[in-house]
């Protein structure tokens, strides 16, 4: 699997844990091991494709038998996941629980769409200046909570 994946375009190099540059990749038992993926560009400007390949030649490798897990910028980005159902589910909920407290929908309307400005305006950041700057992988969410901390702390005129 190791050589698969070495042989995939946008990978530079593999470093196997069981080459001669394995010093402490593999642990005392014997039983849990890691390789290390060197691609060819950054995580942040390398083609979700070429990730995606890594991925599968490496999942495919998974079995009773060996656990393989995957981890680091490239994989992150290429597994990000936009945003699901559950989300536009809480937005729903959201909006039904300031309609009852508020007891007008426009009224509610308000507070939410302050709140996803300010989420879109701290993702948004966060994503430019992970172009820039090297960003941790909670940044993001880190980005969109003191978005709606600021949203929260805004006074809205009604």
């Amino acid at each position: 699997m190791l050589a698969q994946v070495a042989a995939l375009p946008h990978v530079r190099a593999v470093t196997s844990p069981y080459g001669p540059a394995a010093a402490g990749q593999i642990s005392r038992d014997g039983t849990i091991a890691f390789a290390t993926v060197h691609f060819g560009e950054l995580g942040n400007v390398l083609p979700k494709s070429s990730v995606q390949r890594v991925i599968s030649v490496a999942q495919r490798a998974d079995s009773p038998q060996l656990q393989v897990e995957l981890g680091g910028q490239a994989i992150e980005n290429a597994e990000a996941q936009s945003s699901s159902r559950s989300t536009g589910l809480g937005v729903i909920f959201a909006l039904i629980v300031l309609g009852l407290a508020f007891g007008a929908l426009f009224a509610a309307f308000l507070p939410l769409i302050t709140a996803l400005v300010a989420i879109g305006i701290g993702y948004d950041v966060t994503g430019l200046l992970s172009h820039t700057f090297a960003v941790a992988s909670f940044a993001t969410i880190l980005g969109v909570l003191i978005g709606l901390g600021w949203a929260s702390t805004t006074p809205c005129s009604s």
